[in-house]
């Protein structure tokens, strides 16, 4: 968010909130670009043979002691939460098109040309 304040010529003084900047500057938020890259791995590793090492280690569990505590998050719990939200399933990965479709975030259209310092902006109203 600081680089997209700087480019528009704000600073937290201004108090624009950071959706207003995003919309501005027509870029997607973080966390769904986050998840919709950890889906495109997971179908990635899910149409691998089942005797490869990533398909192999996606379910591999350590044996031993957890250490004291609430347990860390898993990488497969996280799949896990993201494809329910979804409502998808891990079928659904194997049809790489079908998978595609599902899991993109849709992402702002941007262009070069326009910036926000070319856009006015009012402050008293943001």
């Amino acid at each position: 968010m600081k680089m997209l304040r700087w480019a528009c010529g704000l600073n937290l003084s201004d108090r624009v909130r950071n959706e207003a900047i995003r919309v501005m500057m027509k870029c997607a938020q973080l966390d769904g670009k986050i998840r919709e890259k950890r889906l495109r791995w997971f179908g990635h590793v899910k149409r691998r043979e089942d005797k490869h090492v990533c398909r192999v280690m996606m379910k591999y569990s350590i044996k031993g002691k957890r250490p004291v505590g609430r347990p860390k998050l898993k990488w497969y719990d996280m799949i896990k939460e993201d494809i329910t939200q979804l409502r998808l399933t891990e079928r659904h990965a194997l049809d790489r098109e079908l998978w595609k479709q599902k899991i993109t975030f849709p992402d702002p259209q941007t262009s070069v040309t326009k910036k926000c310092r070319l856009m006015p902006v009012d402050r008293a109203h943001v």
